[in-house]
């Protein structure tokens, strides 16, 4: 695996992926682009401070083997639909095609499970238009991660999340397949572990795809 570099390790996925990343053996050195400086400290760590509205302006300290893009937000957090599609599309794309010049020869990137580019949903939408905008970078693996609802504990609260766990909660993984709920640490364990496969497709992961790298 070599060097990897992860962007959105503050968020709860990401950080997950972070704290993955840091337990593998396999992973020697991990750059992190933040905003400003997080709490996780660690001998295999840099973190870039980084002006994520000029990507362009990054200076890698290294070159990479492997990208993991872990930014993401909801339209109400973003606080409208353009904003929205500069974070969850824009950015990551941007951070792609860095990685992509660094020397990456494979990406990763969390999606959600109802991502779809002709989608009438603007979210749905945006993620699937993310997808074909990664697709398009021509990494020699990439690798699409579409979770369902996603289990952690937020700094933030959604509220529609809050609500969704106390109505279906640990069983919407037997009865709702791709769309079944999956926990953070889970979804970080298993995007490592897929990249790190060397039998692994380039392609689409969904819940159950997800589980035999946990």
């Amino acid at each position: 695996m070599g060097v990897a570099l992860i962007a959105g390790a503050s968020g709860l996925t990401g950080g997950e992926v972070l704290k993955s990343l840091l337990e593998d053996s396999r992973c020697t050195s991990v750059i992190s682009l933040t905003r400003k400086p997080g709490n996780t400290k660690h001998p295999k760590l840099t973190e870039v401070i980084t002006d994520f509205g000029d990507v362009d302006g990054i200076n890698l300290p290294s070159s990479v083997d492997d990208c993991f893009l872990c930014i993401g937000s909801t339209i109400a957090k973003a606080g409208s639909q353009e904003k929205f599609e500069q974070i969850d599309r824009h950015i990551n794309i941007s951070i792609a095609r860095l990685a992509k010049k660094a020397g990456a020869s494979r990406c990763a990137l969390i999606s959600a499970a109802g991502a779809n580019a002709s989608s009438s949903i603007f979210y749905n939408k945006i993620k699937g238009i993310t997808e074909d905008d990664l697709i398009a970078i021509g990494f020699d693996k990439t690798y699409i991660f579409r979770p369902g609802l996603l289990l952690g504990d937020r700094k933030e609260k959604r509220t529609a999340e809050k609500i969704s766990k106390v109505l279906m909660g640990t069983w919407t993984q037997h009865f709702f397949g791709k769309y079944a709920s999956i926990k953070v640490e889970q979804l970080g364990k298993a995007m490592v572990n897929v990249v790190h496969d060397a039998n692994s497709s380039s392609g689409i992961y969904h819940f159950p795809d997800m589980k035999k790298y946990f």
